[in-house]
């Protein structure tokens, strides 16, 4: 069923990313890039936005794509920024363009299973609007619609898909060689896109609208998760992150937070860090119909991090439960996950999957901004390893922030956000 509200998503950007393109002058970059490989058989553009969504098979939400095939059969996907879906200006999306490619190329040298990329040639004579990059085709499909988040579904573990999620276990522990010195997001050293190095981070919420747009690369996970937090701290104070009805709750929230990470040992692990998928839902990792893991794609907002978060299952793996705010029940496929690692001789990345549930807590808190006190008691009680049973936690959210108010009298920014809401 279309809706105004789909067409509203995609219109009237789509049409005009459209009109942008000139399949010659694709053409013509793509076979300089691929000098002495095959040529190009066909670009297959969307005619309008209808036939992307509906028709193309290559659909993306936040993304345009355009096909290629080649005269051997071989393809790539020319990967638009849609700056719609997007809250940064062109600026910082061209940064995170280049970063996903810096990703991508980093995996893909190490032999790892995800598209290669290329940047838009400097000489390119494209409209200078697009945004875009090059990509190889990523053959599979999402496996099973019973890795969406439906809460009443209990999916089965059948050979297929225990097949599947061993060769995810598989994938991972060959991303494992691949890691770096710090934590943020990759980048280029120089505009010639040779050497890889770990860059500031960019985050895909909230948009940074002022240089600098992003925060530079961190020593630690810890410093990392410290930094953002008080950044959207500030951003609270300075009245430009919510709504003023729910400034004392993200504030206090924030606040919370940044007290447990404080608290959290394995945040300090010097290094290595490796690479964090930051968008892992079901339909990122590619398979054929037997389960087989072809490869995983859409890394633009992926950032280096510590083994435990790292190797945590990917956040669509959790279990309904989690939503209706518990920690303790893990997944079918969190536990066939844990028995894969163990079966290929790895505790300790099994280990990682059976701790992970601060990661899941911490980085939806901070994506999606949902705080009843649900999220909040169980956010608390991952970071502190408390079982859901445990008591004593407050039961609504007055009681909650009147406790924190209390607990957090003292806090400089805390007393100014109070002064500004009594002065109202």
């Amino acid at each position: 069923m279309i809706t105004s509200t789909t067409e509203n998503w995609y219109e009237p950007e789509v049409s005009q990313v459209i009109a942008m393109l000139d399949i010659k002058l694709i053409k013509a970059e793509i076979e300089d890039l691929r000098k002495g490989g095959p040529r190009v058989k066909d670009i297959v553009i969307p005619q309008e936005w209808r036939e992307f969504v509906f028709e193309s098979g290559i659909a993306g939400s936040c993304n345009f794509h355009v096909k290629i095939v080649f005269e051997d059969g071989s393809r790539w996907v020319m990967r638009i920024r849609r700056r719609y879906a997007h809250r940064y200006s062109d600026q910082p999306l061209q940064l995170n363009l280049e970063s996903e490619v810096a990703t991508l190329r980093a995996l893909h040298a190490a032999g790892i299973a995800v598209p290669n990329a290329w940047t838009r040639p400097m000489a390119s004579k494209l409209h200078p609007k697009l945004i875009y990059c090059y990509q190889t085709w990523l053959p599979g499909e999402a496996f099973r619609a019973d890795y969406r988040r439906i809460p009443f579904l209990k999916p089965t573990l059948d050979s297929a898909t225990i097949r599947h999620i061993r060769g995810l276990a598989e994938w991972f522990i060959k991303m494992e060689k691949c890691t770096f010195d710090k934590v943020g997001s990759l980048t280029f050293a120089q505009k010639e896109h040779q050497e890889i190095v770990v860059g500031p981070l960019i985050e895909r919420h909230p948009a940074y609208l002022e240089p600098p747009f992003y925060q530079e690369p961190f020593t630690t996970s810890k410093e990392r998760w410290l930094a953002i937090i008080q950044k959207r701290m500030d951003f609270v104070l300075s009245r430009e992150y919510c709504a003023p009805s729910w400034e004392l709750k993200f504030y206090l929230a924030l606040l919370d937070v940044k007290c447990l990470v404080n608290q959290c040992s394995e945040m300090n692990d010097p290094g290595p860090f490796y690479i964090k998928h930051d968008d892992d839902r079901f339909d990122h990792i590619r398979a054929k119909e037997s389960g087989e893991v072809t490869g995983i794609l859409d890394w633009e907002w992926a950032y280096t991090t510590n083994k435990q978060e790292a190797f945590a299952a990917p956040n669509g793996f959790v279990p309904p439960e989690y939503h209706e705010g518990k920690n303790d029940s893990l997944s079918d496929r969190e536990i066939a996950l844990i028995n894969a690692y163990e079966s290929l001789q790895r505790p300790d990345l099994a280990e990682c999957v059976k701790n992970g549930r601060k990661y899941h807590r911490l980085v939806d808190l901070l994506r999606h901004n949902i705080i009843n006190i649900g999220v909040i008691n169980a956010l608390e009680r991952s970071f502190l390893n408390l079982p859901d049973t445990h008591t004593g936690q407050p039961s609504t959210m007055e009681n909650w922030i009147d406790a924190k108010k209390e607990e957090y009298r003292s806090d400089k920014g805390l007393q100014t956000l109070l002064r500004m809401q009594s002065a109202r």
